[in-house]
């Protein structure tokens, strides 16, 4: 409490302006809180009612970074064409700034108090222990934190060749190896905790990296900095980088006069006591844990990457069918869609797994291929809910356990309200489609009497959930497929039920341009063989008019193909017309 103290008074005797009815306070479970002492009428027209306005001899900027290191325009040029991040510099100054024991300068002094209370215990997974990482396999969001760990090595080696400063080998290669950087980051905790580390090392970038993530503020809000050319430039804000973030939060910051200023617009629903929050953006769980150290339950803004690994090949001619794939990885292998409580199913989703779903000789996605693909992403969605059912329940016995109980649980939460959403849009679909183009195997069961019938001695069942029981639904809708083709205008009349004209048309055009390969006849040879003739001769009012050859049931399995999608809740089928999804 007292670094905290004496940093206030640093900012105060230095220019800095703060509400008298706001406080500082430090909690265990959030670190340093600012909170309202008494309520404030908020009006936000007066100048009066700016709760921290501080000066901007106060702030840490890139431009302060490249005078202490003697940057020519050149070098700057160079920085941003090798090195994507436009705060690298600045964070290797803050590095130096807080490591140094050499650099005993005016800067260094002037900005101890704020160093001071820039914890060198972060809660970022970065600096988990493996243990914890662990824990994390099968997340994106250890992949991301591994690539992270890879770019920023890269940026700092590169950054450290440009400048042409000196630095200590790490010993273990750690270029392109995020096993290898985490273990190096294991070694370097207990140093970095005591404040024991070089400010060249890549151990202190990262945490000042770390820092910046948590606590840097774009530097376009300054509009002295016409120069900006990259809107992710930030700079350390002292005093308002104290409040914690939190989502949804009403804040705003103002630059006037040399002075950069934090207005809240939630004071008016605020009472005594209440902390008050600062707002970087609204950010998923993934970007809080990363960014800050912790997640927010029943987080609006929570998302998750649902990665697809494709194939080149598969990916182009999903687009150039019409799939609109906007995330992509690097080599073309992988999409990937972002799953939100805002768009917990991405249409895009959905017509992609349609197209995955679709025959060749079909040029437009029908509604047989919708609900086929509709079926297979709802096992993929089923098995991230249980990846993250089965991890939510885990890591208790770690430092680090509640919050990435908090974060699977998250996930768990959203997965499901994936789920939810796919399961209605499956029932619209069904419900969208015309009863002319939709028979039910179920209804056809239940009408075809003298069919169903047949069944008891086909394969001794009596009901229809006999056959699911006992899964001889493909087999008795391979009979019945054939059956409808072979009833004749005078065969129709007779039954109480109509067999919908496309079912039959599609018979025939299959008949017409089928090639039968002997394999064919093989497949179908013990199904076949088990039937006939036996049933022509035991049910000859249904099985002896007509066709029924082996080379029938090989047409009607193509059929079966072009028109059945089997409702995965209940394994009924729906013959389904091939008409359009709409």
């Amino acid at each position: 409490m007292e670094s905290l103290d004496k940093f206030i008074q640093w900012a105060k005797e230095n220019g800095s302006l703060i509400d008298k009815r706001l406080s500082f306070k430090i909690s265990d479970k959030t670190g340093i809180q600012v909170v309202l002492d008494s309520k404030i009428d908020v009006d936000d027209k007066k100048v009066d009612n700016l709760l921290i306005s501080v000066p901007e001899e106060l702030l840490i900027t890139r431009k302060m970074a490249e005078t202490h290191f003697h940057v020519t325009k050149e070098v700057s040029s160079k920085l941003d064409e090798c090195i994507t991040n436009p705060n690298a510099i600045t964070q290797l100054y803050l590095s130096k700034l807080k490591f140094s024991d050499h650099d005993k300068g005016d800067s260094n002094q002037f900005f101890k108090p704020y160093l001071n209370i820039l914890s060198l215990n972060l809660q970022q997974p970065y600096f988990w222990t493996a243990d914890e990482l662990s824990l994390l396999k099968g997340t994106d969001l250890l992949i991301i934190l591994r690539s992270d760990l890879i770019k920023l090595y890269d940026e700092w080696e590169q950054l450290l060749k440009i400048l042409k400063i000196e630095h200590k080998k790490t010993g273990k290669d750690l270029k392109s190896n995020s096993e290898n950087i985490i273990v190096y980051i294991q070694n370097c905790l207990h140093d970095l905790h005591i404040g024991n580390v070089e400010w060249t090392s890549f151990i202190s970038y990262l945490w000042s990296s770390c820092i910046f993530r948590s606590r840097a503020f774009p530097e376009v809000i300054l509009l002295d900095y016409q120069n900006v050319n990259n809107l992710q430039q930030a700079f350390l804000y002292p005093i308002v980088d104290l409040l914690n973030h939190k989502n949804d939060q009403r804040v705003k910051w103002v630059y006037s006069g040399g002075r950069v200023s934090f207005v809240s617009k939630e004071l008016q629903n605020m009472e005594n006591g209440d902390e008050v929050y600062n707002n970087y953006g609204d950010k998923s769980n993934e970007e809080l844990l990363l960014g800050y150290g912790f997640v927010e339950e029943n987080n609006n803004h929570e998302n998750s990457r649902l990665t697809l690994r494709l194939g080149a090949t598969t990916i182009q001619s999903a687009k150039d069918f019409g799939i609109k794939l906007t995330n992509i990885t690097d080599d073309n292998s992988c999409v990937q869609f972002i799953i939100s409580y805002k768009d917990p199913l991405p249409r895009e989703l959905i017509y992609l797994f349609g197209y995955l779903e679709k025959l060749k000789s079909e040029d437009t996605l029908v509604n047989r291929s919708i609900l086929e693909g509709i079926s297979e992403l709802s096992k993929i969605l089923q098995s991230k809910l249980e990846f993250f059912k089965s991890h939510s329940k885990t890591g208790g016995q770690f430092s680090h356990g509640s919050v990435i109980k908090q974060y699977m649980s998250s996930q768990k939460k959203l997965y499901i309200k994936s789920i939810e959403s796919l399961q209605k849009f499956q029932k619209s679909t069904i419900k969208s489609i015309p009863s002319k183009e939709i028979l039910s195997f179920k209804t056809i069961f239940k009408n075809d009497q003298l069919f169903a019938n047949s069944l008891l001695f086909a394969f001794g069942i009596t009901s229809f959930e006999d056959l699911v029981r006992q899964g001889y639904v493909k087999q008795a809708l391979l009979l019945w497929i054939v059956r409808a083709s072979n009833l004749t205008k005078n065969s129709h009349k007779k039954l109480p039920f109509s067999v919908p004209k496309y079912i039959n048309d599609t018979f025939e055009e299959v008949s017409k341009s089928i090639v039968i390969e002997k394999n064919d006849v093989m497949r179908f040879m013990d199904f076949y063989k088990q039937l006939f003739p036996k049933l022509t001769v035991k049910i000859p009012e249904v099985y002896k008019e007509g066709d029924w050859g082996i080379r029938q049931f090989i047409v009607a399995d193509t059929v079966i193909d072009h028109l059945v999608w089997v409702n995965p809740n209940n394994q009924e089928p729906l013959i389904l017309n091939k008409i359009k999804f709409e």
